[in-house]
């Protein structure tokens, strides 16, 4: 074949390949706005249920006040959260007395965890509310109520050289802990607080951090585990009583 014969071959094939993408390529729209569509009539069911479910959940929050400890107990017996969960962490769970999850009226730009507390030695806080809203193009960002800590109880305050202590003048950040530290801490509750997404010790704030993935995790486990079968988890969790002495009050 000629030079000029052999182009005008590649040329009728690129064209009849371009042809046919361009058939995928419709096709493809149409199965994207399909699920566009399915994408938008799930959320509008799960709002809808959302909004069935409210009235029932008052009547479950009614009937878990009159079970001492409830969820704390229902907390500790998920598998996952109880590895999380240290003894100064149980210490400051014996005084929830109630977890809601609210998710926002569209569903999918996010939720809010609240903790109720009694009254107790370690914080002035009676609510502790975490936010957690995704915003266009799916960045993610957490809010949490500033804890008001009372006088030597803030885990994360540094008092001269020690690594926690009655002094608050300075505080190193929840990602400074390291592992031996964070289990001598309450864990559970400090990666709840944590509102860091991203990796500032490395220089980089677009970097994602792991004590942040592991914040969204924890409360995305609350959320869709803990908060809609609290009862399994509650059963699950087997209630080995401590020593008299260090039982939490």
């Amino acid at each position: 074949l000629g030079l000029m014969e052999k182009r005008q071959r590649t040329a009728a094939k690129d064209n009849g390949d371009g042809t046919a993408l361009e058939r995928v390529k419709q096709v493809q729209d149409q199965l994207e706005e399909i699920n566009d569509e399915a994408a938008t009539a799930v959320l509008q069911i799960q709002s809808s249920a959302n909004a069935k479910r409210a009235p029932v959940y008052e009547s479950r929050k009614t009937a878990i006040a009159s079970v001492p400890g409830f969820w704390k107990r229902a907390l500790m017996g998920h598998p996952w959260l109880a590895d999380i969960i240290t003894d100064q962490d149980e210490c400051i769970l014996s005084y929830l007395t109630e977890l809601t999850v609210e998710e926002n009226a569209d569903v999918k730009s996010g939720y809010r965890i609240a903790l109720a507390f009694d009254v107790n030695p370690l914080f002035h806080n009676s609510v502790i509310e975490k936010r957690l809203s995704w915003h266009e193009g799916g960045e993610l960002t957490m809010q949490t109520t500033p804890m008001s800590w009372k006088p030597g109880q803030d885990p994360l305050a540094l008092s001269g050289d020690s690594a926690v202590g009655g002094g608050e003048d300075k505080k190193r950040s929840f990602e400074q802990l390291t592992v031996e530290e964070g289990q001598r801490l309450p864990l559970f509750l400090l990666t709840l607080l944590n509102d860091e997404l991203h990796d500032t010790e490395a220089g980089d704030s677009d970097e994602p951090s792991a004590a942040g993935a592991e914040t969204e995790a924890i409360c995305d486990a609350i959320k869709d585990e803990v908060w809609p079968e609290p009862l399994k988890y509650y059963q699950d969790f087997e209630d080995i009583a401590p020593p008299a002495d260090d039982a939490a009050p």
